[in-house]
């Protein structure tokens, strides 16, 4: 059977499993760059919030049970991050953070508050 130009059955369904999987190829590729880019968002905002605690709590003794605590002194917050304290007390602090548009989790503890998800080492954030 002949079909587009000239070309057999076999060779067009061919074609069509090359161009299928050079999409679904392309498709995986931005995905991965998508959800690397929300990370890094997550990460910056992390990084953003810890400076800013170092901050509250030079003026304070105490770190900040809230992000919107850290807003009022000009954290500015991605809306699309969303943040959990889990601990804040004058020796440390500990917070977990997600991306609305992925299911990764980042984790950070600081100082002597207890490690949350996969954050081990204090100060370092861990991403899953």
């Amino acid at each position: 059977m002949k079909g587009l130009r000239g070309a057999s059955h076999a060779e067009v369904s061919g074609f069509v499993l090359v161009a299928l999987f050079t999409v679904i190829l392309g498709v995986q590729v931005i995905r991965v760059f998508g959800q690397n880019a929300t990370v890094d968002e997550i990460v910056d905002d992390l990084q953003s919030v810890a400076l800013h605690q170092t901050s509250y709590h030079r003026d304070r003794g105490i770190y900040g049970s809230d992000v919107a605590t850290l807003e009022e002194r000009g954290f500015v917050k991605n809306p699309a991050v969303h943040f959990a304290v889990h601990e804040a007390t004058r020796i440390g602090w500990s917070v977990t953070a997600r991306h609305e548009r992925t299911a990764v989790r980042c984790y950070l503890f600081v100082g002597d508050a207890s490690p949350v998800g996969t954050a081990s080492q204090s100060g370092v954030v861990a991403c899953e």
